[in-house]
């Protein structure tokens, strides 16, 4: 039910991602979305793709962190 409720938002990411798969900031926010509606390791998969896009950005590594703990 939870990710019923997000579904437009995680469509809408993805296809951001589909038009540029080296959009960092779309896999971070993606990553919060998921983790918001249960969906833990997709949205761990997420975080990871966007740290390995940009590696220099604390802010991901931070992310990361957060649906491990959940």
């Amino acid at each position: 039910v939870k990710l019923e409720k997000f579904s437009g938002t995680i469509e809408n990411y993805r296809k951001a991602i589909e038009f540029n798969p080296e959009y960092a900031y779309a896999y971070r926010n993606l990553e919060s979305v998921l983790r918001n509606a249960g969906s833990l390791s997709e949205a761990v998969l997420c975080c990871k793709k966007a740290i390995l896009i940009y590696l220099i950005h604390a802010e991901y590594h931070n992310h990361l962190g957060a649906p491990l703990f959940e």
